[in-house]
């Protein structure tokens, strides 16, 4: 992508009036896997304890609003076994957010929770605020669809949607580079006034591009992120034009 387009701003659905939806405050519960035993007491963490689990790490996960994981081995007569990691978030928002973080490029994803792919022996995806690793070792042949199959019981038990965050659904799908989604941190394009949100690759016959979506809260709250954009483009003597309440121009 060249460094001009990078810089543009879809403004469509930029600023939205619709909030994330919370994480209920109570104790992850761990499923019963058909074909697999629990094997000892699972382990837990918050956010004062992560790094005992997660060392390298743990502070992109507490960037993400961590709440709560729970740590479970199986295992089975014919041998091999289970881990599974549920991470509990803040909301949709963050959930999807970690789940976007460590996403690889290009990867193989499909329909599980909101999304989910298999990396590297592991069941990776999301689901509301919950944020899911299956990681399998000596299954041998058909290890790929046990551990899917195992995944799919987990997400049919937890709560929350299973689908992308609201947000996320307002982005327009024409010309959407195939599971470019991703959560950006606070103040994306370098700006203060706008709060963490999304950020989606676009290829189109006039050109590539980068669309950012920020949840602004409410409509009052987005409307206070208009009025700052404007006054930054007017201090910076930068044309915009509006229509029907879009705002468009070049950032700054």
């Amino acid at each position: 992508m060249r460094h001009a387009e990078f810089r543009l701003l879809l403004l469509t659905g930029l600023l939205l009036g619709a909030g994330s939806v919370a994480a209920a405050e109570q104790a992850i519960v761990l499923p019963e896997l058909p074909g697999f035993a629990a094997t000892g007491e699972p382990s837990r963490f918050d956010p004062d304890t992560l790094y005992e689990h997660i060392n390298g790490d743990a502070l992109s996960y507490l960037s993400y609003g961590f709440e709560e994981l729970a740590v479970q081995e199986y295992g089975r007569s014919e041998g091999g076994g289970l881990v599974l990691e549920i991470y509990r978030h803040r909301d949709d928002n963050n959930g999807f957010g970690i789940y976007s973080y460590e996403k690889p490029p290009g990867g193989s994803f499909f329909l599980l929770g909101g999304e989910g792919y298999f990396d590297a022996g592991a069941v990776n995806f999301f689901k509301g605020p919950y944020y899911v690793k299956l990681e399998g070792s000596g299954l041998g042949d058909g290890a790929e669809a046990l551990q899917r199959a195992a995944a799919e019981r987990v997400a049919a038990e937890l709560p929350g949607k299973a689908a992308f965050p609201r947000a996320v659904r307002a982005i327009p799908t024409d010309g959407l580079r195939e599971s470019s989604l991703r959560s950006v941190g606070e103040s994306p394009l370098g700006h203060s006034f706008l709060r963490s949100g999304f950020v989606a690759d676009y290829e189109t016959e006039s050109g590539d591009f980068r669309a950012f979506i920020v949840d602004a809260g409410d409509p009052a709250e987005a409307g206070k992120m208009l009025d700052q954009y404007r006054a930054l483009l007017d201090k910076k003597g930068e044309p915009y034009s509006e229509e029907e309440g879009v705002l468009r121009f070049r950032d700054p």
